[in-house]
C-alpha cells in the first residue's frame, strides 16, 4: 500500500494515471513498442520517489523488450495504488 506520506509527494492522483495505465497495459499485452510513448507520459507524472523508482524498473524492462515483466510491474503498481484497469 502507498502511505499517506508517499502519496503527499505525488503530483497526480491514481485516477489521473488510470487512463495511461490502461493504455500501457493494452499495448504491452499486444507486445506493441508504442507503449514507450505512454510510458514517457506516465514518467512525466510520476514525481514521487516511490513512483520514480517504479518507473526506473519499468524503463529497464522496456529497454530489454521484456514486455511481460513490464506488464507485471504495471499490474502490481496499479493494484497497490488502487488503479482500476478494467474501464
Amino acid at each position: 500500500m502507498v502511505t499517506e506520506e508517499e502519496q503527499s509527494w505525488a503530483d497526480v492522483s491514481p485516477e489521473e494515471l488510470a487512463p495511461l495505465f490502461r493504455r500501457a497495459v493494452v499495448l504491452l499485452i499486444a507486445f506493441d513498442s508504442a507503449v514507450k510513448i505512454v510510458v514517457e507520459e506516465i514518467e512525466l507524472l510520476a514525481r514521487s520517489a516511490v513512483r520514480r523508482k517504479r518507473m526506473e524498473s519499468i524503463q529497464v524492462a522496456l529497454g530489454a523488450y521484456d514486455f511481460e515483466k513490464c506488464l507485471s510491474l504495471f499490474l502490481v503498481w496499479a493494484q497497490e495504488e488502487g488503479i482500476n484497469l478494467e474501464e
